[in-house]
């Protein structure tokens, strides 16, 4: 019984390595191609913003309760340089209430950053941002509601940003967070 048993086990390893061989072979040459990793990405303006930052400001939550906060971001590149990577923790009053990671690509075709956020909260976002000299711009949409987004390097090392977000079943942007950040190390 056990020799049947392996006579089939190899008859089947047999089929798969020759549907395997046949299926490489039936790709063309672009497809080939398309299976090794690009180049990492060499964008100067994602460049510069690799590094870990401190950022202070305040955010305005739905209630109208405006927040002073401290937050730590470390934004590295990963996947074969291909993603900026993006880790953000913060602290009101010394206590975390929020975390939250993303990723940005620019896209290659239309050269526009794409960017993906998740939090801690279990809510995920998606935008678009265009880069115009040392400024970032974008929209976003979630669950919560659509968002818009400033951030401006400055020649001293730190950055400004402003973000607005339009809460579901409203019509109008309403500042949500304003801070400006230094990096702390590269």
């Amino acid at each position: 019984m056990s020799k049947l048993i392996a006579t089939c086990l190899l008859a089947v390893g047999i089929l798969v390595g020759f549907a395997g061989a046949f299926a490489m072979q039936d790709m063309g040459e672009g497809d080939q191609e398309e299976q090794i990793a690009p180049l990492p990405t060499d964008d100067s303006f994602m460049n510069r913003m690799v590094g870990t930052w401190e950022w202070k400001g305040t955010s305005y939550p739905p209630n109208g309760e405006q927040a002073p906060f401290v937050a730590t971001e470390k934004i590295e590149w990963v996947l074969n340089g291909q993603f900026l990577q993006s880790s953000y923790k913060m602290n009101v009053g010394g206590v975390m209430v929020y975390e939250g990671a993303g990723f940005t690509r620019k896209d290659p075709k239309s050269g526009d950053y794409k960017g993906w956020w998740f939090d801690a909260l279990g809510d995920v976002s998606t935008g678009t941002s265009t880069v115009e000299g040392d400024t970032i711009t974008g929209i976003g949409e979630s669950a919560k509601g659509k968002d818009r987004h400033t951030c401006t390097f400055n020649a001293d090392g730190t950055a400004t940003a402003l973000m607005e977000r339009q809460w579901k079943g409203t019509d109008k942007y309403l500042k949500f967070m304003e801070c400006t950040g230094k990096k702390t190390a590269e």
